[in-house]
């Protein structure tokens, strides 16, 4: 049974041996040549107590949604039961981040009641690993990490960017990567602080120009004087699209590296974000004002969560999903 459901996704799904050497063949030629290549991994949670001949029915059902929206050049197959490897030629660490988002649209569509979840990570050559069989033990190491990250533990898939927001903002207790703190007279931290955090974001870009990244500063009201854009006019050429949200429609723009982009909502008067996303780090910055000058804050390095925000702030407005 299993075998007739992989025959009638012939030419899309191929032998789990089969991917794995040509993983191997490509990790070669990606070495000779000096490109990227990427994996994706696809781990199907169905519970336990399947019966026999459930397998096929279930790669019939929630396959054929993944495997429409991968390209001619990708190579996918089973590796065992529940695990779906995909080898992506010629992508880079970025490139993977919008096929995953794109395989996790499918998945989500295509899950129903045929499995509790499924869970997709990715890594890339020469970026997370060398080796074929390192880069698949990269992306189980990245799928182990999503587990833990706030977004996964928190439930925060289905809930929008606002509740997303509050939500982190009245997070109690403290992990490695994440913390609330307040800011403003008479506290530990000046308002300054939120100033400081997202200058530095900027001057890590300044720094790597020829690094991919993406990101997103919401400045509350936003004018032309704010130290925060005088600081932008500097960025110059960069590969990160840098992009300052208002709700403002009109601006006195003169900033070439980065571009505005208005929305509605009165929401943005009293809060500031900063959500930036590259190569090497990922970092963001939350703060609303409460009462007499003073911000409840959030602030995190978890990529994952970093990445949900991203991806939720540009869904939510319509905005371009782009990594």
């Amino acid at each position: 049974m299993e075998e007739r459901a992989k025959q009638s996704l012939r030419g899309r799904l191929h032998d789990g041996l089969f991917v794995e050497e040509y993983g191997r063949i490509e990790s070669c030629r990606a070495e000779r040549f000096g490109t990227s290549f990427s994996v994706a991994l696809v781990h199907f949670d169905r519970g336990e107590g399947g019966q026999p001949g459930e397998l096929a029915s279930f790669l019939k059902g929630v396959l054929p949604p993944i495997l429409s929206v991968t390209r001619d050049c990708d190579v996918a197959g089973m590796i065992d039961e529940e695990r779906l490897l995909m080898v992506l030629p010629h992508t880079d660490y970025f490139d993977s981040l919008n096929v995953v988002r794109k395989l996790r649209k499918a998945a989500a569509a295509a899950a129903g009641g045929l499995c509790r979840r499924i869970h997709i990570s990715h890594a890339t050559f020469p970026r997370d690993a060398r080796g074929f069989g390192e880069l698949v033990g990269a992306a189980e190491k990245r799928l182990a990490q999503r587990s833990r990250s706030l977004w996964e533990r928190m439930g925060l898939e289905g809930k929008l960017f606002w509740e997303i927001l509050a939500q982190l903002k009245g997070v109690t207790n403290e992990g490695l990567d994440y913390a609330c703190f307040d800011t403003g007279e008479g506290l530990e931290f000046p308002t300054s602080l939120l100033q400081r955090l997202t200058e530095m974001v900027i001057q890590e870009v300044i720094r790597s120009p020829d690094k991919r990244g993406i990101l997103y500063l919401g400045l509350g009201d936003t004018t032309p004087d704010q130290p925060i854009l005088k600081l932008l006019r500097s960025v110059g050429e960069t590969a990160t699209r840098i992009f300052v949200v208002s709700k403002e429609e009109e601006m006195d723009w003169e900033i070439t590296g980065a571009v505005p982009i208005h929305i509605g909502d009165l929401r943005l008067s009293d809060t500031f974000f900063t959500l930036f996303f590259s190569e090497e780090t990922a970092y963001a910055v939350i703060a609303s004002e409460s009462w007499g000058g003073q911000y409840s804050c959030f602030h995190t390095s978890d990529p994952c969560l970093v990445e949900g925000l991203i991806t939720k702030l540009q869904r939510d407005y319509n905005l371009q999903e782009q990594f």
